[in-house]
């Protein structure tokens, strides 16, 4: 009989690209003296201990920032690392896919590219659809990040890189999920959606996102029908691709607290700036 997990997520950096007006770490981020990664040897230390604490079964790692691909060769150590050792790691890595289409659409870089993502299970794209014009670079006078995104989803798709969307439902757009998750299928043809509820910011705006969950789960098994896609987080009872039960919290390593963990996971619950 197996032991319960943890999803073991691993802060690689704090540095970040953007400036998005409901960043959950960005107050946290900015009051640092100075931007931090992680040292080769935690990544060393957090696997080992992953790798002694959950033997004999597969680990779920999942690769994050700040932006992970600021810090591409610590990446592709923390990826590398986690493949030659003699434990199985199931490696998430998730970006605000920013820096792929300018970094990683010709070779020999999407060569590069393509092995970094062939010994992962997920890479993960933040994409917010009709809301993700809150996703900006921090000048004076904010740009939205939408339209480099939706070029760099388009070249992962064109050069069958496998990914999927994670989406945040927030204030600006759950009334427009279903719009949005109809264009990403049939526009971008993910591996799966991902959702994330902003609980509080949606609660602040007069949303029940416990309703709007059970509203929105009819239309997630219609989608997931029609186009094969599942929406995690919604469409469990038809997918039913992982084992959420089996999990009992998360283990962190950060560069700022090293190994930290929760034992009960919450929802994002976040206000804007």
């Amino acid at each position: 009989m197996t032991n319960k997990q943890r999803v073991n997520v691993m802060y690689l950096t704090t540095r970040c690209n953007l400036k998005c007006d409901y960043c959950y770490e960005g107050e946290g981020r900015e009051n640092l003296i100075e931007q931090r990664d992680l040292m080769k040897e935690d990544i060393e230390i957090f696997l080992d201990e992953i790798a002694v604490r959950e033997k004999g079964q597969v680990s779920t790692l999942v690769i994050m920032g700040g932006e992970p691909f600021l810090k591409f060769d610590l990446l592709k150590y923390a990826v590398d690392t986690a493949w030659k050792m003699d434990h199985k790691f199931g490696i998430s890595i998730t970006t605000n896919g920013t820096l792929i289409n300018a970094k990683f659409s010709k070779a020999p870089s999407l060569i590069e590219l393509k092995e970094l993502v062939s010994k992962i299970s997920t890479l993960e794209i933040s994409w917010d659809g009709s809301g993700h014009d809150r996703r900006v670079y921090g000048h004076e006078v904010p740009v939205s990040s939408r339209p480099m995104v939706h070029k760099a989803i388009l070249m992962l798709a064109d050069n069958n890189i496998p990914f999927r969307i994670s989406y945040t439902v927030h204030k600006n757009n759950w009334n427009k999920l279903v719009y949005d998750m109809v264009y990403i299928m049939e526009k971008f043809k993910p591996a799966e959606i991902k959702l994330s509820f902003a609980c509080q910011e949606l609660e602040d705006n007069g949303v029940d996102f416990k309703m709007l969950k059970e509203k929105l789960l009819e239309y997630a098994e219609h989608l997931y029908i029609s186009y094969g896609i599942p929406i995690c987080d919604l469409s469990c009872k038809l997918c039913g691709k992982c084992k959420k039960s089996n999990f009992i919290g998360n283990s962190y390593m950060s560069p700022t607290t090293g190994i930290s963990y929760e034992e009960i996971h919450s929802e994002k619950k976040f206000t804007a700036f």
